[in-house]
C-alpha cells in the first residue's frame, strides 16, 4: 500500500471544505483503530491475490480461506482482466500531492477509464456519486491515462453488500481539477477559513479542540429541538 500525502484523497471531504483544518491539525496523528487496521490487511491480502492469480479464477482453497469481502472484491475486478489495468497505483492530481488508487483499468478501444475503490468497513455506507476522494483519483489517473474520454469509479463495500458506480466525463475532472487547485493554493499561502460540516468534521484530528465544530454541533442540536 502507498504512502498518503498531506493533501489526501481519502481526508479531502475536510481540507477541500475546511481549508483550515490542515494548519490546525498539523502534528496530530488521527488515531488507529481495529476497524482501520482490518481494512489494512484486507487491502493487503487482495493485493496478494492480485498479484498472484492476475484476476484469473481462484482456487477453491484461496477462496475458503479469504477474509471476509476481499474474495468478493476479487471477483468484481475480474470484469476487467481483458483490460490494461493497474493495482494499488500511486496517482498525483496536483504537484506531488496524490493517493494509491486500488485499482485502475483502462479500456483503450473504448476510451473509457475505470476507477475502483475498496471499502472495507460495515458501518457507514459510501456512495460513489459525487464522491470527493473518487475525482481526486480520476484525476490523477488521467495523468496515467491522458487520452481517456469518460470515467466510471467504481465503489466495492462487499461488507454492506454495496457496489455503486458513477460515470463522469474528463472535461467534468478537470472542472474539479481547477476547484482543487485553487483549494490547494489557498492552503498554501495561508489564505484558509474553518467551516464545519457533517463530512469535513467526522474524521478530523482535531474537532476535540475546534471551536467551530463545537459551536456547529449546538446550532444543529438547537436546531433538532425546535424542529
Amino acid at each position: 500500500m502507498g504512502k498518503h500525502s498531506k493533501l489526501s484523497p481519502s481526508s479531502s471531504d475536510r481540507w477541500l471544505t475546511c481549508t483550515a483544518s490542515v494548519e490546525f491539525s498539523k502534528g496530530i496523528s488521527s488515531r488507529s483503530s481495529s476497524y482501520a487496521n482490518e481494512g489494512t490487511d484486507a487491502h493487503r491480502e487482495a493485493e496478494q491475490l492480485l498479484s498472484t492469480y492476475k484476476l484469473e479464477n481462484l482456487p477453491e482453497e484461496e477462496v475458503e480461506k479469504g477474509k471476509e469481502g476481499v474474495v468478493e472484491y476479487y471477483k468484481f475486478l475480474q470484469a476487467f482482466k481483458n483490460l490494461e489495468y493497474k493495482i494499488e497505483s500511486r496517482v498525483t492530481y496536483y504537484k506531488d500531492q496524490g493517493g494509491t488508487a486500488d485499482f485502475i483499468a483502462y479500456d483503450r478501444k473504448n476510451g473509457h477509464l475505470h476507477v475502483v475503490d475498496f471499502k472495507y468497513g460495515q458501518f457507514i455506507k459510501v456512495d460513489a456519486v459525487d464522491n470527493n476522494q473518487m475525482r481526486l483519483y480520476s484525476s490523477g489517473a488521467l495523468e496515467i491515462y491522458p487520452d481517456a474520454r469518460c470515467i466510471t469509479v467504481h465503489v466495492v463495500q462487499p461488507r454492506m453488500s454495496n457496489i455503486n458506480g458513477w460515470t463522469i466525463s474528463r472535461e467534468e475532472i478537470e472542472v474539479f481539477r481547477q476547484h482543487v487547485i485553487r483549494k490547494v493554493t489557498e492552503i498554501e499561502t495561508g489564505v484558509v477559513e474553518f467551516r464545519a460540516s457533517d463530512k469535513a468534521c467526522m474524521f478530523c484530528p482535531s474537532k476535540h479542540k475546534c471551536t467551530h465544530y463545537r459551536e456547529e454541533t449546538k446550532r444543529k442540536l438547537i436546531s433538532s429541538f425546535n424542529d
